[in-house]
């Protein structure tokens, strides 16, 4: 790393704690500013870098590249719902005002065939879908997609809790940029150089975490948006996991770690919004995704 990566380098750490205080505190605008900035800092200190192994610098500062275009996608789509998969139930909770067309008792979610159902085949004789305090969605007794009352299909909601829609444009370039990013550090791995056991451990790695995670992120990002949802959060995890086995393969300390710890981040921020939302989710995300980012730069140029 030159003089120059290293001063971009720590200009990059100046704006991720920035950015960790945004999120913390939940200062959306400042986070839209803030976060592609750290990204675009780790591109110029990639830029001014000079890896040791040959080959690996146009494919670091591409998944870089597309890390800052799928930061930029996500910071500037709306709030996402959150859909929570219990044993029996699910529930998508959408960001909307108490009071006005998306408030309790008002609106689509809470009128018609969704608010009227037969009695006894949701909570307190309501249908498959009512709505709850400030802007809830609830779907209940789903099964498998269907509610467990009429088999009726579980209704289909936008990722900002609009029924009727699929997934929002900006959050599916930003798995696709993500996705592209991953194969992309992939790459890079595989140039560096990897170990044939080393890999085979790193696979071990990746089976364990889909049988744990997998199948509960898949049906949550299936009920929230559908079969296009699904299929792009499923090829996201098949590139991420190639991205683990490999970078774990290079028997290198700081690329295994960066790997494993952007899939740690993946995983909470996929478990917030798909499965279960937590409150310290959000800012998890944002440290060890950026902390993974400085680790992968860090162990490819050296």
């Amino acid at each position: 790393m030159t003089a120059t990566g290293w001063a971009w380098l720590a200009a990059a750490g100046i704006l991720a704690v920035l950015d960790w205080i945004a999120v913390a505190q939940g200062a959306r605008l400042a986070e839209r500013i803030v976060k592609p900035l750290v990204l675009l800092a780790m591109v110029l200190a990639a830029v001014a870098a000079h890896p040791i192994k040959p080959g690996v610098h146009g494919w670091l500062i591409a998944a870089l590249c597309l890390g800052l275009l799928g930061d930029v996608a996500l910071v500037a789509e709306r709030r996402p719902a959150r859909v929570l998969i219990g044993p029996s139930a699910s529930r998508i909770s959408a960001s909307k005002p108490s009071a006005g067309p998306g408030s309790a008792g008002t609106g689509p979610a809470s009128a018609g065939p969704a608010s009227a159902g037969p009695a006894g085949s949701g909570p307190a004789g309501s249908g498959p879908a009512s709505t709850g305090p400030a802007g809830t969605v609830a779907i209940s007794s789903v099964s498998a997609g269907r509610t467990t009352a009429g088999h009726a299909k579980t209704p289909r909601l936008s990722l900002d809790g609009s029924p009727g829609a699929g997934p929002d444009v900006l959050f599916l370039l930003g798995v696709l940029a993500f996705l592209l990013g991953h194969l992309g550090y992939a790459r890079a791995m595989q140039v560096y150089g990897t170990d044939q056991l080393s890999v085979a451990f790193g696979l071990l790695l990746v089976l364990i975490a889909l049988l744990s995670f997998g199948y509960r992120i898949i049906a949550g990002a299936h009920v929230l948006g559908g079969s296009r949802l699904t299929v792009a959060i499923t090829l996201y995890m098949v590139a991420l996991g190639t991205a683990v086995v490999l970078g774990v393969g290079t028997e290198q300390l700081w690329i295994a770690g960066g790997v494993v710890l952007f899939a740690i981040s993946d995983l909470v921020l996929a478990q917030d919004r798909f499965v279960q939302a937590r409150p310290l989710a959000p800012l998890t995300v944002a440290i060890s995704y950026h902390l993974a980012q400085a680790l992968l730069l860090l162990g490819l140029v050296s």
